[in-house]
C-alpha cells in the first residue's frame, strides 16, 4: 500500500468515526448548549459529507479543478464557516442568509453540469488548460469550473472577514457585560477557526498539486487539521459555558431599551448612581455583572450601560476595573501589611493574575513594582 493510499484511508477512517461522535456526543445541559449542540450538528454533517467525498475521490480520478471539488469544497466553506458563527453570535446565522450564498454556486453547478450533458466532460490535466481554454467554445464547462473556483475563494474570504468582526463584536458585548471577561472560551474558537483555515489552505494545495508525494503530505495535513479541530469541539463545552455566562450573547428587551433612552437625558442620574457605586463599594463584588449592578441602582441594564459609555466614555469592564484599582491602589499606600492576595480579594478579583494584568494595562507597572514606588 502507496503512502498516497495511507493518507486516504487514515482521512475518511478519522473523519467518519469523528462525525459519529460528534452526533453522538453527550452534551451538559445549561444556558447556550442548544447553540454548542446546533454547531457541533453542523461539524459532524461537515466530517460526513468529507469522508464520503473522499471515498469517491479515492475510486473516480478527478482532474486539477474537477466539480465533485467544488461541491464539497463549497458546502466545507458553508458548514465549517456557520458553525464558528453560530458559537460566536447565533442571530448571524440563518437559512435566509445561507441559502442566498449558497444560490451562485447551485447555478454554477447546474449551468456546469448542462455543459457536460451537451459538450461532454473535459478534465484539466495541466495549469496551462486553466488560461488555454479560459473563452474555448469547444470546452465551456471548464470556464464554469473557473468561475467556481473565484466563487469558492471568495466565500472563503466572506467566512474570514465575518468571523473577525464577530469576534471584535462579541468582546464589545463582554466587556459591556461583565467586570472579569473569560476570554478562554473565545480564543477556542479562535483556534479552532484557525484550523479551519489550514484546511481551506491544504485543500487548495492539493488540488493545484499533481504530484502523489505532495498530494500525500496535504492529505496527512488536512487529516491532522481536522482531528485538531475535532478535539477542540470534544473539549469544549465548559470553556463554551463560561463564555455564555460573560454575557457574549446577552440581550435586552425593547423595554429596556425604551427605559435606557428614558433615564440618561440628565447627567444628574449618572452622578447619582456613580456616588452611590463609589461610596457603597458595588464595584468589589467579585464576578459583578452589569444585570447585577443595575438590580443594585434599580435600573436595567440598557441604561446603566449607555450612561457609562456616554459620560465615561469607557465600557462597562473598563469603569469597574479603573475603580478597583483605584481602589487597590488607596489599600496598598494605607496598609502596607496587606498582602497583594489580601488586596486582590479585597478589590473583587478571584485570580491574582488577572488582577496582576489589569493593574499593569491600567498604571503601566505591575502591584508589586507600583508598591515598591510608594515607600
Amino acid at each position: 500500500m502507496s503512502l498516497f493510499d495511507m493518507s486516504y484511508y487514515a482521512m475518511i477512517i478519522a473523519l467518519l468515526l469523528l462525525s459519529c461522535v460528534f452526533f453522538a456526543l453527550p452534551l451538559p445541559k445549561g444556558k447556550g448548549m442548544a447553540t454548542y449542540s446546533f454547531s457541533l450538528k453542523l461539524l459532524s454533517l461537515s466530517y460526513a459529507f468529507l469522508g464520503t467525498f473522499c471515498i469517491i475521490k479515492h475510486h473516480i480520478p478527478i482532474d486539477i479543478i474537477g466539480l465533485p471539488f467544488f461541491v464539497n469544497a463549497t458546502m466545507q466553506a458553508h458548514l465549517l464557516g456557520n458553525s464558528h458563527l453560530n458559537m460566536i453570535n447565533p442571530k448571524a446565522v440563518s437559512i435566509k442568509r445561507v441559502v442566498i450564498l449558497l444560490t451562485p454556486a447551485i447555478g454554477l453547478i447546474a449551468i456546469d453540469l448542462c455543459l457536460v450533458y451537451l459538450y461532454g466532460y473535459h478534465k484539466i490535466t495541466e495549469y496551462s488548460d486553466l488560461y488555454q481554454h479560459i473563452f474555448s467554445a469547444e470546452k465551456p464547462d471548464i470556464f464554469v469550473r473557473e468561475i467556481l473556483l473565484i466563487y469558492y475563494l471568495c466565500i472563503c474570504i466572506h467566512y474570514i472577514s465575518c468571523f473577525y468582526l464577530e469576534t471584535k463584536r462579541a468582546k464589545n458585548r463582554i466587556d459591556e457585560f461583565t467586570s472579569e471577561a473569560h476570554y478562554k472560551g473565545l480564543r477556542y474558537i479562535q483556534a479552532s477557526f484557525a484550523m479551519v483555515i489550514a484546511v481551506v489552505i491544504c485543500s487548495l494545495c492539493q488540488t493545484f498539486c499533481d504530484n502523489e508525494e505532495w498530494c500525500s503530505i496535504s492529505n496527512f495535513a488536512i487529516l491532522t487539521s481536522y482531528v485538531f479541530l475535532g478535539l477542540f469541539y470534544v473539549q469544549y463545552p465548559k470553556s463554551y459555558y463560561l463564555l455564555q455566562e460573560s454575557g457574549i450573547n446577552a440581550e435586552e428587551d425593547d423595554d429596556e431599551k425604551e427605559f435606557g433612552k428614558a433615564k440618561i437625558d440628565e447627567q444628574a442620574i449618572w452622578i447619582q448612581w456613580k456616588n452611590k457605586i463609589i461610596n457603597e463599594e458595588l464595584y468589589t463584588q467579585a464576578g459583578l455583572t452589569i444585570v447585577q449592578l443595575a438590580q443594585c441602582l434599580c435600573t436595567n441594564r440598557t441604561a446603566l450601560s449607555t450612561a457609562i459609555n456616554q459620560y465615561e466614555d469607557i465600557n462597562f469592564n473598563a469603569f469597574i476595573n479603573n475603580l478597583r484599582i483605584n481602589k487597590a491602589k488607596e489599600l496598598m499606600a494605607k496598609q502596607p501589611d496587606l498582602t497583594l492576595t489580601d488586596i486582590c480579594l479585597e478589590v473583587g478579583y478571584t485570580d491574582p493574575a488577572n488582577f496582576s494584568r489589569h493593574f499593569k494595562n491600567i498604571t503601566g507597572c505591575t502591584p508589586l513594582m507600583w508598591r515598591k514606588t510608594q515607600k
